[in-house]
């Protein structure tokens, strides 16, 4: 009796068989099919049903496998979870003209379509202008909401009677307006000619499903890999267990759980069990877990009877118990470990690393296949980079989203410098992204956005420093006063005239139809791409292009004139769609490597399977959150908890661990946050406590850890930069000194190598700039005092403030500066009028301004300078004429400890040079007389002292003591060639801007902190 007819002598029956965890499920059912049905024409009249395509793939791969031949009749492979009319007509060997199913509506459609209903509730709750990215999200969880009610044979009938008084009034507006939905949006799709996703799929398995129940169909049928989750799926797989020629082949059965746990599955607090599921499935199949038989293939068979694979099955089992950890024996426990190897890694990065060592030590062996399984796709991603240092490229069956790419950057940075106001930032991230054209070549776009980037007119910068009011605006104008080039000016004038279709029109708050923000965006983006010729062929080129191309048709058909939104709802909303659209990676990939989703690993088993991201939230996934039901009405109307997707996540879990050689990767810390290790991985290690310590000593781990970490560290030799004498300056200033007595490496930096800090981008106002600001203003005032006298204190307050407005003016269009800055100024306005009375009236009147002095050394061969912000002159003391040298500041002043130690000698310095006749009186004679004092004027404009002077601490002696060390490093850094070390003290320096040159990781750790 043939395998064919000895099915159909028990027809009434389910034939139900399980291939068990441990074994590569579409080899043995390959295997099994070509053992059943040897005659290729037999086997290609067999229908075989798979939950996902990637299975059916993977399965046609697995038939020219195990067969051998050059050429194979295959099966007709049909995919559960997408079936469409002419699969099923196929299937069904006729023509379903009763059978009509509109198609099923598009992603990106949906979502617009929902999206102002969403915006209506958002709007009706108290949110009169919902961000965008929020109307997204909500509109996606609804749309989630209706395919699961469509799969579950769920629905929202009466569902404002299932909301109690006694809660909130956020579940009774949520139940309303669920109520709503559900009464209009069939005739909205009704009116599209669409169905949704999950409705449609259900009614094409049930139609297949009612079709061979009236009449079995006349070749074999068989259902494999599927665990019934779907309730018209789990329908139809009960039908095929009971068809003439059709069986049901079930994966990772765990036959070791013990009945009375089984028997419990069923119940609701088991959701998270891995075999919940199959539980359910053989309930509404109306099959007990004794009649399934196993698959007959060899395969099946020796991992039934291997003791190593059975005692791996025996301990998940135990681990997963729904119940209580029972403990192995130790022969069980040590034979389950063989193969199975826990590794713990420090952070996400040293994991990544890990799992491509272990796929490329996989290559080593021929014919060998390895996997890396990890629902974290930021994991994927950085396995995928790892393997890039070998020239190994890897299929990842998720691909990436669309935001990540190139063509999506151009998308989201086109929207985020209209938002953002032409900020530098996103402005500079524009003018620098690979796609912008212009209209012009790369490379001349590149290059303009080099210059306008550095592009500064003495000392005003163009994008550095504060920002610009007025946005793109704003910056065209402060481009010609600061006479940009023409050429490039043209070129600023010209993104205006690109993003002219964004400009807002002022009506409405700037709301307009979906349809004309698509319209306008794609305007935009062509102008944008668009290369010397005119053409932007190359913004929709490639895999991400073509996503891009078919996301904004979908946007552009599906848009709605009722659903009025911002610029900045667009974008939210548009941001959410791009994140959730994948961009596939061409295929060609290593044939013998594969990064997979938990989802598309359940029926592949590759020689070595790598499960990463084993961490709670990651691996079991957090429980989902539904902002439109709550647990007590997804229960009211039928709906599985969310719980239940841990129990796939686990069954999917079960399932790779049992295979002969099993990884298993968690982080201890992701982004310097400490994790927690999967819930499975605490069952193991309790019941195998060595598990974890064997996997600290793997040898991968070492390698990871020790691959770019030198056999024998080499430390780097302190930087010691030493130029000849005759490139190192000879003339220094007052402040230079301090930074060669602070930092002599950063001496070097600056003024020998002449390296300057660049200025911030979009800088917040510092008190740098706001130094030089202030030195000018009261330069020029206390020049006019000197010429003009003093009148009034009204009088002299109105002159200050006149001056500071000059000032100020050429920073109109600074925002940040008039906000912050202007208020300081005027309250510091009126003090230094004040102060400067005082000292008036004391006798000492100020007599030279922003005065350069000069004084030789070291027999002539080096020039001291330095500029004194003003010297002030005294009643005439016994020993002659007295001054008083006073310093401006607006950032900290030297802490005292660093003036009394000798690291802070400008100001002493500049008291040393007018001693020795280093300035020149207004007469233009010498300046002679003695330095009675040194003071430093905070000028902080704020609090209640806005200006604030401190004297320096016996100023003779500082003068003094500057005097004899200055000349003394003068000689060593400037004539002797000694080397420019860094800092020798780390509590003095202050140079920030040349810290990272110096690569302290490379070679500080090695001196114990200590530099010679």
């Amino acid at each position: 009796m043939t395998a064919a007819a000895a099915s159909r002598s028990d027809a009434g029956a389910p034939r139900l068989y399980a291939i068990p965890a441990g074994v590569s499920f579409l080899d043995a059912l390959a295997d099994g099919v070509l053992r059943r049905f040897p005659d290729p024409l037999a086997l290609a009249d067999v229908r075989i049903l798979l939950p996902n395509r990637r299975s059916a793939r993977a399965l046609e791969a697995a038939f020219v496998r195990r067969s051998g031949a050059e050429a194979l009749i295959l099966p007709r492979i049909e995919v559960l979870g997408d079936l469409e009319e002419e699969v099923l007509e196929a299937t069904l060997g006729r023509g379903q003209d009763h059978l009509v199913v509109p198609p099923a509506i598009g992603d990106a459609e949906r979502l617009v379509l929902l999206a102002p209903l969403v915006a209506r509730f958002l709007q009706l709750t108290g949110r009169s202008r919902p961000a965008g990215a929020e109307i997204h999200a909500l509109s996606r969880a609804l749309a989630r909401l209706a395919d699961s009610l469509a799969l579950a044979d769920a629905d929202l009938s009466g569902l404002e009677s299932l909301v109690p008084e006694d809660l909130s009034r956020h579940w009774q507006q949520i139940a309303t307006f669920l109520g709503i939905v559900r009464d209009h949006w069939p005739e909205i799709l009704a009116a599209r000619g669409r169905l949704d996703r999950g409705a449609r799929q259900v009614l094409l398995l049930r139609a297949l499903k009612e079709a061979w129940a009236a009449e079995p169909p006349a070749f074999p049928v068989i259902a494999a890999g599927s665990t019934g989750s779907v309730p018209a799926t789990a329908e139809l797989l009960a039908l095929v267990a009971r068809l003439p020629d059709g069986c049901v082949v079930l994966p990772a059965l765990d036959s070791e759980l013990d009945d009375e746990a089984w028997a419990a599955l069923a119940a609701e607090d088991h959701l998270t069990h891995p075999q919940y599921q199959m539980a359910r499935l053989l309930e509404r199949i109306g099959c007990t877990r004794a009649e399934l038989r196993p698959w007959p293939v060899p395969a099946v068979e020796e991992a039934l009877a291997d003791p190593a694979l059975g005692a791996r099955r025996r301990l998940l089992t135990a681990a997963l118990h729904p119940r209580a950890l029972h403990p192995l024996p130790a022969d069980v426990a040590t034979a389950a470990r063989d193969g199975l190897t826990l590794i713990a890694c420090h952070d996400r990065r040293e994991e990544a690393l890990v799992a491509a060592l272990l796929l490329r030590e996989t290559l080593e062996r021929p014919g060998r296949t390895a996997a890396v399984v990890t629902p974290d796709r930021a994991l994927a991603d950085a396995v995928h980079a790892e393997l890039q240092r070998w020239g190994i490229t890897v299929d990842d069956s998720a691909g990436e989203p669309l935001t990540t790419t190139p063509v999506g950057g151009l998308v989201s940075l086109s929207l985020e410098v209209v938002a953002e106001d032409f900020a530098p930032v996103p402005l500079l991230a524009l003018l620098k992204h690979p796609l912008l054209g212009l209209g012009e070549t790369k490379e001349t776009v590149r290059a303009f956005a080099r210059r306008l980037d550095a592009f500064r007119n003495r000392d005003d910068w163009l994008l550095r420093g504060p920002r610009v009011a007025g946005g793109l605006g704003g910056l065209i104008r402060e481009a010609e006063r600061l006479a940009v080039a023409p050429e490039d000016l043209a070129r600023l004038r010209r993104l205006a005239e690109i993003f002219a279709p964004f400009a807002s029109d002022g009506g409405d708050g700037d709301a307009r139809p979906l349809g004309d923000w698509v319209a306008a965006h794609l305007a935009v983006l062509e102008a944008l791409a668009a290369d010397e010729t005119g053409a932007a062929d190359r913004l929709w080129a490639g895999e991400a292009g073509e996503a891009a191309a078919r996301l904004f048709a979908e946007l552009g058909e599906a848009g709605e004139d009722d659903w009025r939104l911002t610029l900045a709802q667009y974008q939210g909303f548009l941001a959410g769609l791009m994140a959730e659209t994948p961009v596939r990676r061409p295929w060609g990939g290593h044939p013998r490597l594969m990064i997979l989703g938990t989802i598309e690993a359940r029926l592949l088993q590759p020689d070595r399977l790598v499960l990463a991201g084993l961490n709670e939230g990651s691996w079991p996934p957090a429980v989902a959150v539904d902002p439109w039901l709550n647990r007590r009405m997804r229960a009211a109307i039928g709906l599985p908890q969310p719980e239940r997707r841990i129990g796939q996540s686990a069954h999917d879990f079960y399932a790779a661990a049992a295979a002969p050689e099993v990884f298993l990767l968690r982080a201890e810390k992701i982004d310097g946050v400490q994790t927690t290790p999967a819930r499975w991985l605490q069952r193991l290690s309790v019941l195998v406590p060595d598990l974890a310590e064997a996997g600290s000593r793997h040898p991968m781990l070492r390698l990871a850890r020790g691959l770019d970490r030198p056999a024998v560290p080499k430390p780097a030799p302190v930087p010691a930069p030493s130029p000849p004498p005759e490139l190192r300056p000879k003339e220094v200033s007052v402040t230079a000194v301090e930074m060669l007595m602070r930092d002599p490496y950063s001496f070097f930096a600056r003024h020998i190598l002449a390296l300057r800090a660049l200025e911030e981008l979009d800088a917040d106002p510092h008190a740098g700039t706001r130094g030089i600001l202030l030195h000018a203003i009261l330069h020029r005032y206390m020049a006019a005092r000197q010429t003009g006298g003093a009148g009034s204190p009204e009088a002299e307050l109105a002159r200050l403030v006149a001056e500071g407005e000059k000032a100020f003016a050429a920073l109109a269009g600074r925002p940040q500066v008039q906000a912050v800055w202007w208020p300081r100024f005027l309250a510091l306005a009126r003090a230094f009028i004040d102060e400067v009375a005082r000292d008036e009236e004391a006798g000492r009147h100020a007599l030279l301004l922003e005065r350069e002095g000069r004084l030789t050394l070291l027999d002539g061969r080096v020039t001291l300078t330095a500029r004194a912000d003003c010297i002030d002159r005294l009643e005439d003391g016994p020993d002659g004429a007295q001054f008083v040298v006073v310093d401006y500041k607006t950032g900290e002043l030297p802490a005292p400890t660093r003036m009394r130690a000798g690291f802070a000698p400008q100001l002493p310095l500049e008291g040393w040079i007018l001693e020795r006749g280093g300035f020149a009186a207004p007469d233009g004679t010498p300046l002679a007389g003695r330095v009675a004092g040194l003071e430093f004027w905070k000028l902080k404009g704020h609090g209640r002292t806005p200006l604030e002077r401190a004297p320096v601490k016996d100023p003779t002696d500082r003068i003094a003591d500057a005097a004899a060390r200055a000349p003394s490093f003068l000689e060593r850094f400037l004539l002797a060639g000694h080397p420019f070390l860094p800092a020798p003290h780390e509590e003095y320096a202050a140079y920030p801007e040349y810290r990272h040159l110096l690569r302290e990781e490379e070679w500080r750790v090695h001196l114990e902190g200590q530099v010679p």
